[in-house]
């Protein structure tokens, strides 16, 4: 059953995992069409409240087969379902104000209300978040378990589809437990003008996505269908548990510089009717303005105002940072005569100074900021030695006295890759799910102990979207990212909730589970037990990953033996053939990647040196027989130079390729997120991510290439495999007897006719599922305990 995608659609219905059961019944239909499937999308639709959807998957399926009456029903049931979407028409009303340190509620007076809350992005797999793919049900699902995690607060990102909205009513209106929410008016930078935000079409677009905001959160707005936007009809009014508005984005220093530039000389005061600022940058004010725009529009179209805010975070921030030189000056520090034409973005050039903000009258103004602790390296350097993420957000909250402050970003991945090294350990990525639970938990600690009106996790489900930095120029194409899993990409696993490839559990859990390779395919079977180490080869792949396991036909002594995988993953792409370590054999094959097990001195991944980013620009080269391997380094942490010029920080390096043992079942005792491989006396099987061995997009089955080549296509991966007895001080081959290294090899015999081969095909929907990662049951308890106190 691994691969019938039609029957785990069937199975994701029952269990109710609307979301995940349209993907497979979407990913069936890759291998033929048939009513029966097309049905199955239609319900999977039905289920998720999408009666468009559904109508439109029921007529697929009833023009395949038009005399089945079972469907003409279905089509029946959805309109009716469709004619009885009401929502009552009420009164807009607001209960939240900006007073005094805190963020208050009406509730037969004001109080303060802590706000407890998780981001919710829209990025599910096989989506990109401009697609709007969650449904009404998802919704409705997650509001239950994240009111029952202990959460009181939510905060989007952007205007959301009308099924946001009313499934935000239908729970509100049905639990004892309401969950507050912040709505974001997502803002992107203006073009023309050199980024001028007074430019006339960009204020006009600036004006459309307040009122739009606005008018949804207040049931009173219709958009139409555009490619990248929602739309569709605004009924429910969920004015009475928004919290407040944030306007805009991480704003960049850039455009900041060039807007101020171009405004030096203009007013640097605003009294507004709801907001005022004095001695503001032209940005501030600008800010500002806009910010009194939002309430005074909400008031005159609805009698009503909420707390507003703008976002923030520590590259603006108003703080000094002296342990941070910017780019050129860097460079300078360091002997380079850098060409400084162009505007950098730079982590402590401007600042946005929200505490220069004064309500005047309505529901007030509040400070909102971004702060995690790897980012920016001051949060580190600034505190040498010491908590800097504690000391910065005492900073922080001192600075705005009694202005109100909500975190509204924090937390921490749980990525098998770190993106930025942390000297306290809370680093971003490179960490297990266990450990990420526990970070997250003193971050939020950290939080309360400096009283700041409200705390918001990053954040509630994994994005498969998303992307590092350090992977920007690699994943091609990018518009397939959302179809498969980069474990090794921070960005994609911030989540409390996990979205791991295939369902309804993984693929392989690194446990020694036999049935979990009844459907691998068998690249090598030895015959003769008695004479071969090796039994056989397996292989398999999912969404996010290529499995490996091997069987021996004896016990292994791992204390002593090693193993060595050669992959090779395009007959176009020049490697190399001699082994490493000693082992005195020259591949049938190029070679492109070593997986190395040995237990004694340390697993990793070996990479054919040319093909290294790190040591490496894109280049051609030819085959070898050299050794030319090394180890997959990674830089996270750039070079970094005080203001002064006076103190070096180092860059951080780290072997992305050192492989991990463990087992993904919780229950093993060597239970670890992050683990690549497992052994047993019989038996190792390895987890190998996509991009570790440079799948640019294997949803295509595309590679990273070469040269002018920057991908080649791969539908089949070549293996080869040997066995050998490691020195007692080192990884290097022990001699068995003259000019013999290696108790076995696969192929048998050892020539290039011989070569097994694993070939895959593509995909366009993944397959995932949803699970629940420890950090989501360490905050259950947290708040458990806050509760238990009151």
């Amino acid at each position: 059953m691994i691969n019938d995608y039609y029957q785990k659609g069937i199975l994701a219905l029952a269990n109710q995992d609307y979301q995940e059961a349209l993907n497979l019944f979407r990913r069936s239909l890759e291998k033929d069409i048939s009513s029966d499937k097309w049905i199955g999308v239609g319900k999977a639709f039905f289920n998720l409240s999408n009666w468009d959807g559904a109508r439109w998957a029921f007529y697929k399926a009833l023009d395949l087969s038009p005399n089945r009456s079972e469907i003409l029903i279905l089509i029946e049931q959805t309109a009716a379902q469709k004619k009885l979407q009401t929502f009552p028409a009420m009164a807009s009303s607001s209960y939240f104000r900006s007073f005094d340190n805190h963020i208050e509620i009406q509730d037969n007076g004001w109080k303060p209300f802590p706000i407890y809350g998780v981001n919710i992005g829209l990025g599910i797999p096989g989506y990109f978040p401009g697609e709007y793919a969650i449904g009404k049900t998802t919704y409705k699902q997650w509001f239950a378990s994240i009111a029952e995690i202990g959460f009181n607060s939510i905060r989007i990102y952007t205007l959301h589809p009308p099924a946001f909205y009313e499934a935000l009513f239908e729970f509100n209106a049905a639990s004892q437990k309401k969950l507050y929410f912040f709505q974001e008016i997502w803002l992107e930078l203006p073009e023309k003008r050199e980024g001028d935000f007074n430019e006339s079409s960009y204020m006009s677009y600036v004006k459309q996505q307040i009122q739009q905001s606005v008018d949804a959160i207040n049931g009173h707005l219709s958009l139409d269908e555009k490619p990248g936007y929602p739309h569709g009809i605004y009924r429910a009014n969920v004015s009475q548990w928004l919290i407040g508005y944030l306007l805009g984005r991480e704003w960049e220093s850039c455009a900041i510089t060039h807007y101020n530039a171009l405004y030096t000389g203009s007013e640097r005061s605003f009294a507004g009717e709801y907001l005022s600022i004095d001695d503001g940058t032209p940005f501030e004010v600008w800010i500002t303005k806009r910010c009194d725009d939002i309430q005074k529009y909400e008031h005159a179209a609805y009698k009503v105002t909420h707390p507003v805010s703008t976002i923030n975070w520590p590259t603006l921030d108003p703080l000094t940072h002296l342990s941070e030189a910017g780019p050129c000056e860097t460079a300078r520090f360091q002997g380079f005569s850098p060409s400084c034409n162009h505007c950098r973005d730079e982590d402590d050039k401007e600042v946005l100074d929200l505490r220069k903000v004064t309500p005047l009258r309505g529901s007030g103004f509040f400070a909102s900021y971004h702060v995690y602790p790897y980012h920016p390296d001051f949060l580190m350097n600034d505190f040498p030695h010491e908590d800097g993420y504690d000391l910065y957000c005492r900073r922080l909250k001192e600075y705005h006295k009694n202005q109100p402050v909500v975190i509204a970003e924090y937390g921490i991945p749980s990525s098998r890759n770190s993106g930025h090294w942390n000297p306290s350990g809370y680093h971003q990525g490179g960490l297990d799910e266990e450990t990420q639970a526990q970070k997250i938990i003193r971050l939020s600690n950290t939080l309360e102990k400096h009283n700041f009106s409200g705390m918001i996790l990053f954040s509630w489900f994994d994005e498969w979207c998303k992307k590092h930095i350090q992977f920007f120029p690699y994943l091609i194409p990018f518009e397939r990212k959302s179809l498969w899993f980069n474990s090794l990409d921070p960005e994609e696993s911030f989540g409390i909730m996990g979205m791991y490839p295939g369902y309804p559990k993984p693929l392989v859990t690194l446990d020694a589970k036999s049935n979990e390779w009844n459907d691998a395919v068998s690249i090598y079977h030895a015959n003769d037990s008695k004479k071969n180490q090796f039994q056989s080869l397996l292989m398999q792949h999912d969404e996010g990953f290529l499995y490996l396991k091997i069987l021996f036909n004896e016990t292994m002594e791992w204390s002593k033996d090693s193993v060595l995988i050669g992959l090779n993953l395009s007959n176009q792409l020049h490697g190399e053939k001699l082994l490493p370590l000693g082992v005195n054999l020259i591949s049938p094959i190029d070679l492109h990647f070593i997986v190395h097990i040995d237990k004694t001195h340390g697993s990793r991944l070996l990479i054919y040196t040319p093909l290294d980013r790190y040591l490496n620009t894109a280049q051609t080269f030819s085959s070898s027989e050299e050794g030319l391997w090394s180890i997959i380094l990674h830089k996270s942490n750039e070079r970094r130079v005080s203001k002064n010029g006076a103190t070096f920080y180092p860059s951080y390096v780290y072997n992305a390729g050192k492989l991990i043992e463990g087992s993904l079942n919780p229950k093993n005792k060597q239970f670890n997120s992050r683990s690549d491989f497992y052994s047993d006396e019989r038996s190792l099987e390895i987890r190998l991510p996509w991009h570790l061995i440079h799948f640019s997009d294997p949803s295509s089955r595309q590679i990273l290439g070469s040269g002018d080549k920057p991908t080649l296509s791969c539908d089949a991966i070549q293996t080869v495999a040997v066995v050998f007895e490691h020195e007692q001080d080192a990884p290097r081959a022990k001699q068995i007897q003259k000019n013999l290294y290696v108790t076995d090899v696969l192929p048998k015999p050892w020539n290039n006719n011989s070569i097994g081969t694993y070939r895959f095909h593509g995909w366009n929907a993944p397959s995932f599922h949803m699970y629940e990662k420890p950090a989501a049951s360490h905050l259950r308890e947290w708040f458990r305990k806050k509760t238990d106190k009151r």
